[in-house]
This record gives C-alpha cells, sequence and structure tokens, in this order.
C-alpha cells in the first residue's frame, strides 16, 4: 500500500460523513436548550475551466472537504451565534493553489428593549478566481459590522450600519495592494403603512489601500417592506460621488441597491436584484460597477429543489491608466439539491459566465460544474 496523500483523505473523510450515524455527531444542549452545540461537515468535487479568469486561462478539478462547528447561546439579553470551520481545498494539477481556509465568526445580537441591534466579527481565509485583476488570489479577510435601531415614536425609527473591513493579500499574489475601509450609514424611516417604510439616509466611506485613499459620500431614499402586492424587500436609489485624495480626481453616478422577492406560488420564488456602487480593485484601480440579477426558485417536493438565475453587468475602470477599460459581464446558473433529513443534504450546480472586455487578457469564457454533499448535527 502506498502513502495516505491529502487526496485519500478527503476522499476517506467523504465516505465518512456518508456512513456516519447521528450519535458520532450529536447535538448537545446545555442549560435547557440556552447552549447548544452543532457540529456539520461538507465534501465537494468541482470542475472549473477557468481557473485565473483570463483569457486562455487553464482548467482543473478541485476537491473540497470543510469541517466545523457552531456554538448558539440564548442566555441573557445577548444572544451569541459561533461558528468554526476548516476548509481542505486540492488541486488535481496546479498544487500550488492548494490550500486550508479557516473561517471564524461571532454574532452576537439584542432583540428586546428600546435600542437593538447586532455586532458580527468574522476573519476568514479565502481563495478566488478575480475577474477585476484577472488572477487566482489568496487573501485574508477580516469584516467587522455593527447594526443599530432606534424608535423615535409610533412613526418614525432611525437605524445606524457602522462597518469596518481588512484584505490583506498573501505572498504568492505578490503586487496586489492590501485594503481596509470604514463606513458609516444613518437612515431615517417613515412607517408610511403597516407593510411599508420610506427612508432616506446618507453614508460616508473612507477606504486605504497600498498606494492611496478614496472618499465616499452617498445620499439616498428608498422603501422597504411590501412594495407592490405579494412583492417585498427594498429599493433605494441616490447619487454618490467619490474623491481619489492625492490625484484630484472626483466622480459622480447614480447609486442604487435593490432586492425584491415576488413569491409567485406556494413553490415558486422569484428575487430580483440590483446594484450600482462604487468598489476598489486589487490593484488599487476605483471602479464604477453595475450588477443586476433575477432568480427563480422552486420547491417541488419537501426534499426537492431547484434553482436558476441570470446575471449581468458593467464594470466602468475609472483611474490609474485603465480609464478605458470596461468589461461587460453574463452569467447564469442552474442548480437542484435533495435533503432526505436535516442531517443529510445533496446539491449540484453549474455555472457559466463571460467577460466581455476591450482589455484582451480579461475577456474570457468560464464554466464550472460542482457536486457537494453537507451534513449538520
Amino acid at each position: 500500500m502506498g502513502p495516505i496523500t491529502p487526496k485519500h483523505i478527503l476522499r476517506l473523510s467523504f465516505l465518512a460523513l456518508l456512513l456516519a450515524q447521528q450519535s458520532v455527531f450529536a447535538l448537545l444542549n446545555i442549560d435547557g436548550g440556552r447552549n447548544q452545540v452543532f457540529v456539520f461537515g461538507s465534501v465537494g468535487f468541482a470542475y472549473d475551466s477557468n481557473i485565473f479568469a483570463q483569457r486562455g486561462g487553464p482548467s482543473d478539478e478541485v476537491e473540497n472537504l470543510t469541517l466545523g462547528g457552531e456554538l448558539n447561546r440564548r442566555a441573557g439579553v445577548i444572544a451569541v451565534n459561533s461558528t468554526l470551520s476548516v476548509a481542505f481545498v486540492r488541486y488535481s494539477r496546479h498544487s500550488d493553489l492548494n490550500a486550508v481556509d479557516p473561517n471564524l465568526l461571532v454574532e452576537m445580537s439584542k432583540s428586546s428593549g428600546r435600542l437593538t441591534g447586532s455586532l458580527s466579527v468574522n476573519a476568514y481565509r479565502t481563495q478566488q478566481a478575480d475577474s477585476a485583476v484577472n488572477l487566482h488570489t489568496s487573501s485574508w479577510n477580516i469584516p467587522v459590522t455593527l447594526n443599530l435601531r432606534y424608535p423615535i415614536n409610533e412613526k418614525f425609527y432611525a437605524t445606524s450600519q457602522t462597518t469596518w473591513q481588512r484584505r490583506q493579500f498573501e505572498d504568492r499574489n505578490a503586487g496586489l495592494s492590501n485594503y481596509s475601509d470604514f463606513s458609516e450609514g444613518v437612515d431615517a424611516f417613515y412607517v408610511y403603512t403597516s407593510k411599508l417604510d420610506l427612508l432616506a439616509g446618507y453614508r460616508v466611506r473612507f477606504a486605504r489601500t497600498d498606494s492611496g485613499r478614496t472618499t465616499d459620500h452617498n445620499f439616498s431614499i428608498g422603501a422597504t417592506g411590501t412594495v407592490l402586492p405579494k412583492v417585498n424587500g427594498l429599493v433605494r436609489f441616490g447619487y454618490q460621488t467619490r474623491l481619489i485624495d492625492g490625484t484630484g480626481q472626483s466622480f459622480g453616478q447614480v447609486s442604487a441597491l435593490g432586492q425584491l422577492t415576488w413569491n409567485a406560488t406556494r413553490k415558486l420564488a422569484v428575487t430580483a436584484l440590483l446594484s450600482r456602487d462604487f468598489t476598489t480593485t486589487a490593484t488599487t484601480v476605483s471602479v464604477d460597477a453595475e450588477a443586476a440579477n433575477l432568480s427563480a426558485t422552486y420547491t417541488m417536493t419537501r426534499r426537492f429543489q431547484f434553482e436558476t438565475g441570470i446575471s449581468f453587468g458593467r464594470n466602468r475602470f475609472l483611474d490609474q491608466g485603465e480609464a478605458d477599460r470596461v468589461d461587460d459581464f453574463f452569467s447564469w446558473n442552474a442548480g437542484a439539491s435533495y435533503s432526505l433529513n436535516e442531517h443529510f443534504k445533496l446539491s449540484g450546480s453549474y455555472t457559466y459566465f463571460h467577460n466581455l472586455s476591450n482589455l484582451d487578457v480579461a475577456e474570457f469564457n468560464r464554466q464550472q460544474f460542482s457536486v457537494n454533499v453537507n451534513s449538520r448535527f
């Protein structure tokens, strides 16, 4: 018998998940259910036709194994949910991309009293094919989000969202710029009807890279709740500006954010997403990013579910020698899942992505097939 390799370990773990009994992954209740412990795992096999998101990029097969645990605490005024997981990723032909990616998430929430809100702290390592820089990137990410809600009277209430995030690239992505930003958004809501609230808000965002800083101001109005009969969600539109410190460049654009769900029948739900915002690439270029997505989920039975979606958008690169670059993308996906019970779920998906660009290396096609088994106890 030859030596045991990581590939063997992944496949043995896959079999263990399929054959494991509930007694192995036991749910633990402490203090009458106020503290709960769960364990979970997943095994996935995928094919990616373009792992670098670039013209002529190579393909590969990918195996991944994720193991983790959750601790949910419901004692006292503050509820705490925490998750720790580790993903093992293995490429068949590009072993230099193999990775071990940890993920720690802690969420605290307060739902009683006059002031309510939540605090989320996340730290994780991730791998992705980045179409903005046309590379396979590896980075550490730390997002922190604080949401607060305060009622003023029966008709008015205010919310605040404070976020900070840090993205740190690893050595193998030399030449890419680390990124951090801080943003503060404040919204005032008016209870228009029992099902619909109107809003007006302002957000400021300060971002910093290894080579410069940007400042954004965004004023917007919108509505949340039952926007139309059977259609629920959030829509907001406004105007946003970005100043690139040090260069004197400034840009302005209409901003948009929307998520609407139409429950057509008891089995069919259709969701539309819309966004327009400034973003910053890993090479510090500012981008005017527009995207729209339409997806549908059909629950055939309690165990079978199907979904499909279509997306399109445009990314306009604004500064640092790439001001003439424009990327238009189109994507569609389809998938299905089977849930035997709450402890076993099998899913499969296909995604097609096409990026059309006036930069030669950034024009490419990408196809992804994946099969995953998930278990949680």
